[in-house]
């Protein structure tokens, strides 16, 4: 060998060996966290070394974790040209393409690293998880099952395989693989806040409280953490408590379109629609193609009665995502509750074409068989037995509708015994909710404490309002969504549906620092006012007023509040419907309300009687104190003698007769939406299977029998 020959050879080694320093030290800075120093090691190398795979898989490395996907996939697949067999490169290219959005792509190089080490367990796992991405949850937990048994110590794995679980609707399962993987790794932060979605889809609300509480002692502000926690809190019926996680989530990493998502869920669930309204809004104009915003806009629209709006935003999110079930679903019940049942069948039939057996497309179709006056076969489809995966809120709407059906076919004892699950599922999944019994009697107690003849004579006189609304009030399920839309057929009434505007009013005065009602005594001219304009305010946001029309404010527990509305309005006509005590009760107990401080009261049939009476005696004591211009009828009466019972009533408002009010079924069908349980019965007209329910289920009524007699006397039902 000549001088110049081993002088090159000799400074070839040189490089050689100076690139393999400058490789170690990159991994080792690259280990420690520092890509500055790392990337700048492996680009010197690389210089002394230009043909080193190694050198541009690493960098490939680099530059993925700063998030430029497009230069790792480069580099990484420029190393794999020069060494087509080396796996880990393979399995690293498949995750930049995975991660960056290309699951496709992403598989065809995983298969190709398979080729060369089929049973490689990183590789396996990652294919894994490519494939849930992909949509193709059975083969993704296949595979991620064999990469577990060979590796069953990788935390990795067990949480992409609780992913593709949970993705099956199979979340016990799913909860069980987490749980390993945090054996494994105690702080595997993927792991845990999976866990915490997986208890949480099952129930166990406390479980998932109790772990981002715990998590978060380690981790204090971790904004997933709070969000988290913030969910937690939603679901066990602490709203206040969950709206201040999701904020704080939020001040954290205000960017993040997830946990802003996440805020307006919980705002939309705490009933904050206007504020939920606007973070979706603001999310789609960011993010033009968030499909989940689109469906959570339109069923927020929707729940407002506003479905010409919630119709578009729900079929936007289709466009963008067809296989997005929950819009489908929020689309065919927008379409159910607004009686186009022909679309919503159509929507119904998409929606089983691709999950056959989702428990709330089936709970659907059950509800538009009954409908159709098919109840058998709504009964035969919700007879198999409850899909154990199911979360408690569809749990609860199968059991509901379950009994509303057997209900309709006779088998009296089974209905009762579905409502009866279902409202104890419900009492067990918001606790913190029940807590409002105590308000509402509470409320009741106040009011009946103060009205007397004697208190009411001591009031200072008030200036008369410029304009009264017309109450319409009686116990829930008195038949009042049937009279509140046969007085909207008439040409001089319009009708407010369940707004709690004199609530709104009352809370007002209160705000002062006054007791209520005592207050009610010492109003000035001045305050009255101001209570009758907020009051109108809240109203008119969402009826408008129309020149000629008196509003009727239908909301049946502004019982509780006659005393006020009287004191607001002395001239204002309270219309009280009445129905067989036992009836109302009955059919409060056998729906499937939004749990408020009234409605908790409906979980059990002892309850309801107890509200009854206290509801009941309340009124007494002010038809007791006032001189109320009071219409009373009764919900049989208007079945029995429709002509009669209405005509008498617009006569008491000073209204003639038309022929409009005739009408109300088809009145309510031209709604597009009705804010009550009874939509579905309004639209059908007159019918009479509903007066005297409760003989059918007279032997399991004592509770009601023993509490409710003095009224069923007093309004004339003995």
């Amino acid at each position: 060998m000549n001088r110049k020959k081993k002088r090159s050879t000799a400074e070839h080694s040189v490089r050689r060996e100076r690139a393999r320093a400058l490789t170690a030290q990159g991994v080792d800075l690259h280990g420690r966290g520092d890509l500055v120093g790392a990337e700048r090691a492996y680009r010197e190398a690389l210089r002394l070394d230009p043909a080193n795979p190694l050198l541009l898989h690493y960098l490939g490395l680099i530059a993925a974790q700063k998030g430029s996907f497009k230069e790792a996939e480069r580099l990484i697949a420029k190393a794999i040209t020069r060494e087509p067999a080396n796996v880990e490169a393979l399995r690293n290219l498949g995750k930049v393409r995975l991660t960056s959005g290309n699951p496709q792509a992403a598989e065809e190089v995983l298969r190709k690293a398979l080729q060369f080490a089929p049973d490689d367990p990183p590789t396996l796992t990652v294919l894994g998880a490519t494939l849930s991405a992909l949509g193709q949850h059975e083969p993704a937990v296949s595979t991620l099952r064999t990469a577990a048994e060979k590796a069953p110590e990788d935390p990795e794995t067990l949480n992409y395989l609780g992913v593709a679980l949970a993705s099956l609707n199979r979340h016990q399962e799913a909860r069980d693989a987490f749980l390993k993987a945090l054996k494994v790794a105690p702080g595997f932060g993927d792991a845990l806040l999976n866990l915490g979605e997986a208890h949480l889809v099952l129930g166990e609300h406390q479980a998932t409280e109790r772990l981002a509480r715990s998590a978060l002692q380690g981790a204090s502000g971790h904004p997933r953490l709070l969000d988290l926690l913030a969910r937690a809190l939603a679901a066990s019926g602490k709203p206040a408590a969950a709206l201040e996680a999701a904020r704080h989530a939020v001040a954290a990493r205000p960017e993040d379109l997830q946990l802003r998502f996440n805020l307006a869920v919980t705002l939309q669930e705490a009933g904050e629609w206007a504020e939920a309204e606007a973070l979706y809004k603001s999310l789609v104009k960011q993010k033009p193609s968030f499909a989940a915003a689109w469906a959570n806009l339109g069923a927020i629209l929707h729940k407002q009665d506003r479905v010409e709006e919630a119709l578009p935003a729900l079929r936007r999110a289709l466009e963008l995502e067809p296989q997005h079930l929950q819009a489908r679903l929020n689309l065919a019940n927008a379409l159910e509750q607004a009686s186009r049942l022909d679309e919503a069948e159509e929507q119904l039939r998409l929606g089983l074409r691709q999950a056959p057996d989702h428990p709330g497309l089936l709970i659907l179709a059950a509800k538009l068989e009954r409908r159709a006056g098919r109840p058998e076969a709504a009964v035969e489809l919700l007879s198999r037995s409850l899909p154990t995966e199911i979360s408690p809120v569809l749990r609860q709407d199968w059991l509901y509708e379950q009994g509303r059906n057997l209900d309709r076919v006779g088998l009296y004892r089974e209905a009762f015994s579905a409502f009866t699950k279902a409202n104890e599922l419900a009492a067990k999944d918001a606790p913190a909710l029940l807590e409002g019994q105590d308000l509402t009697r509470d409320m009741i107690a106040r009011n009946s404490d103060c009205f007397s003849r004697e208190w009411v004579a001591s009031w200072r006189p008030l200036a008369p309002p410029r304009e009264s609304p017309i109450f319409l009030v009686g116990f829930p399920r008195s038949g009042t969504t049937l009279l509140h839309h046969i007085l909207a057929g008439h040409s001089r009434l319009q009708v407010l549906e369940e707004v709690e505007a004199l609530d709104a009013a009352r809370r007002f005065l209160e705000a002062d620092g006054g007791s209520y009602p005592h207050l009610l005594a010492d109003l000035t001219h001045e305050d009255a006012e101001a209570a009758r304009q907020i009051y109108w305010e809240k109203a008119r946001a969402v009826l408008k007023p129309e020149p000629g029309r008196r509003m009727v404010d239908k909301l049946p527990l502004n019982l509780l509040h006659i005393g006020l509305a009287h004191r607001l309005w002395p001239q204002a006509p309270i219309i009280f419907l009445v129905r067989h005590p036992y009836d109302v009760c009955l059919s409060a107990f056998m729906q499937h309300f939004d749990i408020n401080d009234a409605m908790a009261n409906f979980l059990s049939l002892e309850e309801a009687g107890d509200l009854y009476d206290r509801v009941m005696r309340l009124f007494t004591r002010y038809e007791e104190s006032l001189p109320l211009p009071l219409l009373s009828l009764r919900y049989e009466d208007l079945l029995q003698d429709f002509e009669g019972e209405v005509g008498r009533l617009l006569e008491g408002l000073g209204l003639e007769w038309e022929e409009g009010v005739r009408n109300f079924a088809a009145t309510a069908r031209g709604r597009s939406r009705i804010n009550t349980p009874s939509y579905s019965q309004v639209t059908e007209g007159l019918y009479q299977r509903a007066v005297y329910r409760w003989e059918n289920y007279q032997e399991l009524l004592g509770p009601l029998q023993v509490r409710l007699g003095l009224w069923t006397q007093r309004f004339g039902y003995v």
